[in-house]
């Protein structure tokens, strides 16, 4: 054997003793790996719901809405609501155009995060 063939058969049997040792959940460096996009949008929607969840009142009225009963969550949408109604009866038009400009970021991530993967 040459020297090339020597030292391609010790990486080879280095590479496969070292696959061995890994465990099937780990991958070689070398391997690409692809995250999905519900992946990481869930990551980090539960580290910013988490976060919302510290907010002191509001925090509380999320987490009861998410995790509580049929009848909390109607309770917060009609909170949600008639916050939005004193808020234009208070600022007027500027707070009616906030609460549109709010809306369409909330459609746009439900649109993409019904349509991926």
């Amino acid at each position: 054997m040459t020297t090339t063939a020597t030292a391609e058969a010790s990486t080879s049997e280095a590479t496969a003793t070292t696959r061995a040792a890994l465990p099937a959940a780990v991958k070689p460096a070398g391997a690409k790996q692809r995250l999905s996009a519900k992946l990481v949008l869930g990551t980090i929607g539960s580290v910013l719901l988490r976060l919302v969840y510290l907010v002191p009142v509001f925090g509380w009225m999320v987490r009861e809405f998410v995790e509580g009963p049929l009848e909390s969550k109607a309770w917060f949408v009609l909170c949600m609501f008639l916050t939005a109604v004193i808020l234009v009866f208070t600022y007027g038009y500027p707070a009616l155009i906030t609460i549109a400009l709010g809306g369409v970021a909330m459609g746009m991530c439900i649109v993409i995060g019904t349509t991926l993967e």
